[in-house]
């Protein structure tokens, strides 16, 4: 979740082993944590690339694959092809921004 409000936050929240396709896996701790401007500039910049292209949209969660919801007047839900340069990117940003190595 990522708030735009005077104060930016990100918050990292993970998968659980039963949520998981596998059962087992668990996507570590949740985290929250404040952003600056220029983060979430970028980071708004990579979640246009990403939703932008349509061709990387799934229809199913399956592993590897990436879940999007946006939340604004209406909410709405994208899964991203695990193999997608731009799920990738976004992917790996949001780690960096939490702290989290992958």
């Amino acid at each position: 979740m990522i708030t735009g409000e005077s104060k930016k936050t990100i918050q990292y929240i993970p998968v659980t082993a039963e949520q998981s396709s596998s059962g087992t896996y668990s996507g570590g701790d949740p985290v929250t944590k404040i952003i600056n401007e220029r983060e979430y500039s970028v980071l708004v910049d990579y979640f246009h690339r990403a939703l932008d292209r349509k061709k990387i949209r799934i229809q199913n969660r399956i592993k590897g694959s990436g879940f999007v919801s946006v939340e604004g007047k209406q909410k709405q839900a994208y899964v991203l092809d695990g193999s997608s340069v731009e799920k990738k990117e976004l992917e790996s940003y949001l780690f960096f921004l939490i702290g989290r190595i992958q």
